[in-house]
């Protein structure tokens, strides 16, 4: 073992084997040649709370000589990311970044005053920092203990490598090194080991709105789904078999971040298991949108905006960007955009344009320069816009732009000066606050300029109590007092047969509407009625089901599994899913 906590009473004891006093240590140069269980930075059940009361700022710098990483797996496609990004996979990977938080204490809770993701000057590595715990051991010589979440997020990708770090800090406000490990991550093509040792320094100061931040994560914690383990599913529904649900039958729990069930306002969860031990802040760890961003920035986003705009599904692209005044976007609207059905494209076949080499000159691209130039030359005019769904990133990132600059000129019309963008108007204003999202949802990628431009078909960040919140809301978004999206288009969205506005797709049973999806899954249920369920799907293995008002599903991994037929039969079988 590699530490253990042991109860009796009130009162707990602990054998600790790594992690200790001695081993943090600035004095200590002793290296940690593997990672280690994770349990060594979970506080125990009955921990010892912690006499200080600290706020300020913490500052963490990695050493190189006792930073490392190994490769977990060597993909096709990891060779194909590497072979076409090479600039982005160099030895600077094993490295941190440079994290600085200020923060606040609330009991035995360290608040980050900013939860959201930070850019850093790292060439590889963005961070985010959630909420950590403070405790004291005996065996620390009067140091307090801290372990922490963070994340690293892959610049200018949306891949997120989830882990945390811990040290100590006594009365005087002197630390110890800290120790920080990575064991999992949502992230197809890059599934690496990380840990290491670094320096920490903690600066007191006094922090602005400090009540108001320990106000905001209470109510943010009270406002959460009601969880209980995905195994009571069984309990309640012992027929069902619950392998199916959780996917163990198909996809290692090695490889699944997180699973969950939305059903009558409770939010069956599973476990966040890594290869060494659990994850110790499950309820934290962060999720990457990928392409469910499609769905959830400019899906809603657009349906949203019509309630305000209602000809927004009608605007042409090329009134609204430059770069896009070719022959071939003539007559194409925002909601060709959408619905992927631009009529530009090289091959109707699933994915190919996608997933071809040249695809990277547009997710490599850090400039919006860069970025529009290959969404609006890459692709030749094939078929009259509307008609055929080819899918690609680079047409809802041509949307998220045109949305700017059209938001923009018609809010400038009441208020000259206004200057905003979708996501700061449609989210961080107004839907994300409604639905009291965690502060890891209200930021999302952007372009490295001075365009800032939201990535829009993925770069988005939740935790899995926001996916239940937002799944929740919209298949129940007509019982809100005031409608948010537009009803009759959502409605044709949602609802499970065929509206006769859906694209078809290469496969006979998806249809596309909207930037969701929809399956038919009559057949595999035996439905008399043909019906079909909306979701939202995310690369390497991300799937939103939007099962039915009272039922949700999804799950997070990164396999390049996208089959949740296995789930839904057994989730028929708690209530029937058929129209």
């Amino acid at each position: 073992m590699l530490g253990f906590y042991a109860h009796s009473g009130n009162a707990t004891s602990f054998e600790r084997e790594y992690l200790t006093y001695v081993q943090l240590s600035i004095e200590s140069n002793v290296d940690i040649n593997q990672p280690i269980s994770l349990s060594a930075m979970t506080a125990p059940a009955k921990p010892n709370p912690s006499k200080l009361r600290l706020k300020g700022r913490f500052n963490f710098s990695p050493i190189a000589g006792l930073s490392h990483l190994t490769l977990v797996e060597e993909s096709d496609a990891y060779h194909f990311e590497r072979r076409t990004r090479p600039a982005a996979f160099t030895q600077a990977r094993v490295f941190l970044p440079d994290i600085s938080i200020d923060f606040v204490q609330s009991g035995q809770n360290i608040i980050p005053t900013n939860q959201t993701l930070q850019l850093s000057e790292h060439a590889n590595w963005d961070y985010i920092v959630g909420v950590g715990g403070i405790w004291q051991e005996p065996d620390d010589s009067g140091y307090s203990r801290i372990s922490m979440p963070f994340t690293l997020v892959e610049k200018n990708q949306n891949c997120v490598h989830n882990g945390a770090l811990s040290f100590l800090v006594n009365e005087q406000g002197k630390t110890t090194n800290f120790y920080y490990q990575i064991s999992s991550e949502t992230c197809l093509y890059y599934k690496v080991n990380m840990w290491g040792k670094g320096q920490v320094t903690f600066t007191e100061k006094n922090i602005a709105g400090a009540n108001k931040i320990v106000d905001e994560y209470r109510i943010e914690q009270k406002n959460r789904f009601p969880t209980q383990p995905l195994s009571h599913l069984k309990q309640q529904y012992p027929d069902i078999n619950l392998d199916n649900i959780s996917l163990s039958n198909s996809i290692s729990a090695l490889d699944l971040s997180s699973v969950g069930v939305i059903l009558n306002d409770q939010h069956y969860v599973s476990d966040c298991e890594t290869r060494f031990g659990f994850y110790p802040f499950c309820s934290q760890l962060v999720l990457p949108s990928y392409s469910t961003a499609k769905s959830i920035f400019a899906g809603i986003a657009m349906l949203y905006l019509e309630q305000i705009y209602p000809t927004i599904f009608q605007q042409k692209i090329s009134d609204w960007i430059k770069e896009c005044k070719g022959q071939q976007w003539q007559g194409v609207t925002f909601g060709h955009l959408l619905n992927m059905s631009t009529g530009n494209y090289q091959s109707i076949g699933h994915g190919i344009d996608e997933a071809a080499p040249h695809s990277q000159i547009f997710f490599k691209a850090k400039s919006h320069h860069e970025k529009l130039n290959y969404s609006c030359g890459q692709f030749a005019h094939q078929r009259p816009a509307g008609n055929t769904f080819v899918y690609h990133t680079s047409d809802t990132y041509l949307l998220g732009s045109a949305l700017n600059y059209f938001l923009n000129t018609q809010l400038k019309i009441l208020k000259p000066q206004a200057t905003t963008s979708v996501f700061e108007h449609v989210f961080v204003e107004k839907l994300w606050p409604l639905l009291q999202l965690s502060p890891v949802a209200f930021t999302v990628q952007k372009t490295a300029d001075a365009e800032q431009q939201a990535f829009t078909g993925y770069g988005m960040f939740f935790i899995r109590d926001d996916i239940a919140k937002l799944a929740h809301f919209l298949m129940n978004q007509s019982n809100h007092q005031d409608a948010y999206l537009n009803s009759q288009r959502w409605q044709k969205t949602l609802q499970r047969s065929l509206s006769g506005d859906e694209l078809k797709t290469q496969y006979k049973f998806i249809r596309y509407t909207n930037s969701f999806w929809k399956q038919n899954i009559s057949d595999y249920l035996g439905c008399e009625k043909d019906t079909w369920l909306p979701y939202m799907s995310g690369y390497g293995g991300i799937a939103i089901v939007l099962a039915k008002h009272n039922m949700q599903y999804y799950y997070f991994s990164d396999t390049n599994q996208h089959n949740w037929r296995e789930t839904i039969k057994e989730l028929n079988e708690i209530t029937s899913l058929c129209r």
